[in-house]
């Protein structure tokens, strides 16, 4: 029973089927030292593959991680020390929020492609993690929110991303869309909005107000961009609706116009000098986009667009209020879980930080192991079979490759042994094996 006695010394208990057919196979081969060889090399390579096992998990998820870091590291410009802060603040972040530490490096490399590297930066990035919580949606989605606006007026410190994240997370709240969809839909208004001098809280309330009732999130500012540039590229109707609207006072611009009324207030003064009808509005705005916003501002939805920019210029601590409702009560078992996993990873990762090194080292050694096994100890049992012929000689042979064996697998004891205690046995196992061969205490088939 010779392979079943040796997986047992080695550790190999949980699964043994098949070693009983080894054996009788090994036993009808004596004259056959290659078939020997050949099963010492899978047992050896076993061996690597159990200590492996035990460490891979935790030394990948390092290894990842780290890749995500350095990553980071290429475009931050900063040193080691800042690099190591990003790190640790990716798995506080995590553990904190329920999210993945390689979620969140992802999203800081976003943050300083997108803003730079700052001693904001780690601060913007828990607004959009958190931004992320409150809103059901992916850290990513959370901070295109937060950039595409703040970009566009003018102020990425965080806490105007702070300010942003709160109008975002009570737009959810008044509107009827998802926060995926601003995110998705935000880019196409905000460079002309800001332009304008469209406050925040306007940006945000068309979306409050006309989401649902005048189409989905893209439908929205879709419309909104369409007006927005009509009042830009002024048609012959609108060149003399603003003269009416606003010549009297010298505003001889639309962002002057916006900077006193307000878009909605501009556009129900321009509108104030036709009829009302679709296709006075129509030759006003030129396109039908334009004309349905204008309508559903100025006209059904009117006091609803009033009274949602109005709530949104007194929100405060929104982002806040809507974490703690989407991890508390019927939400709380699965916060629970995220945070979990995510301290799981974290683990990983700082575990893996110290059995990388080891872990590289034993798939070196079993590149190793190979080699020796193709290159050196199956020949030698070639050899032992093809011209030992007696007792002595194969003794000899079997020695020699033992002894070989030994050396590998003592090299791979010593990496276990620091981070696997009980498999550093493997190590003795081989010496031993070497050593009984070589004293005559341990038969060679």
């Amino acid at each position: 029973m010779i392979v079943r006695d040796l997986l047992i010394k080695l550790g190999f208990q949980s699964d043994l089927r098949g070693v009983d057919k080894a054996d009788r196979q090994i036993n009808q081969l004596k004259a056959s030292s290659v078939a020997l060889g050949q099963v010492m090399a899978d047992l050896a390579m076993k061996g690597i593959g159990a200590a492996t096992q035990e460490m891979r998990e935790s030394a990948e998820a390092s290894i990842n991680f780290g890749r995500g870091i350095a990553n980071l590291s290429s475009i931050m410009g900063g040193t080691e020390d800042d690099t190591r802060k990003m790190a640790q603040a990716a798995k506080d972040l995590g553990k904190e929020f329920g999210v993945l530490p390689a979620d969140i490096s992802a999203a800081m490399y976003d943050v300083i492609g997108s803003l730079g590297f700052t001693n904001d930066t780690i601060a913007q990035t828990r607004e959009a993690v958190k931004l992320g919580k409150a809103g059901a949606a992916t850290t990513a989605e959370a901070f295109n929110v937060l950039s595409k606006t703040t970009l566009a007026y003018g102020d990425t410190s965080a806490s105007a991303m702070k300010k942003v994240s709160d109008l975002a997370s009570a737009t959810i709240r008044l509107g009827v869309l998802t926060m995926p969809e601003l995110s998705a839909s935000l880019s196409s208004v905000t460079p002309l909005a800001s332009s304008l001098g469209i406050s925040l809280e306007e940006l945000f309330g068309v979306q409050a107000a006309l989401s649902g009732p005048s189409g989905t999130a893209s439908e929205v500012y879709t419309q909104m961009s369409s007006a927005m540039t009509g009042l830009l590229k002024k048609t012959t109707a609108m060149e003399g609706a603003f003269e009416t609207a606003f010549g009297a006072e010298g505003i001889t611009t639309t962002k002057q116009a916006i900077g006193k009324y307000g878009l909605q207030g501009t556009l129900e003064k321009l509108i104030g000098t036709t009829d009302g009808t679709e296709e006075q509005l129509t030759e006003l705005f030129g396109r039908i986009e334009a004309v349905r916003f204008a309508l559903a501002v100025t006209g059904g939805q009117s006091d609803r667009y009033k009274e949602k920019v109005a709530e949104l210029g007194k929100v405060t601590g929104e982002v806040d209020n809507a974490v703690r409702l989407q991890t508390t009560g019927m939400g709380a078992a699965g916060f629970a879980l995220d945070k979990a996993r995510a301290a799981a990873e974290a683990q990983r990762i700082e575990l893996g930080e110290k059995l990388a090194p080891a872990y590289v080292q034993l798939n070196v050694l079993g590149g190793e192991i190979a080699r020796l096994f193709g290159s050196e100890i199956v020949p030698l049992f070639s050899e032992a079979n093809a011209g030992m012929a007696d007792s002595t000689q194969v003794a000899g042979g079997l020695e020699a490759a033992f002894k070989a064996l030994s050396l590998v697998v003592s090299a791979v004891a010593v990496v276990i042994d620091e981070l696997v205690s009980g498999l550093a046995a493997v190590g003795t196992v081989g010496a031993g094996m070497a050593a009984a061969v070589a004293e005559g205490r341990l038969e060679p088939l």
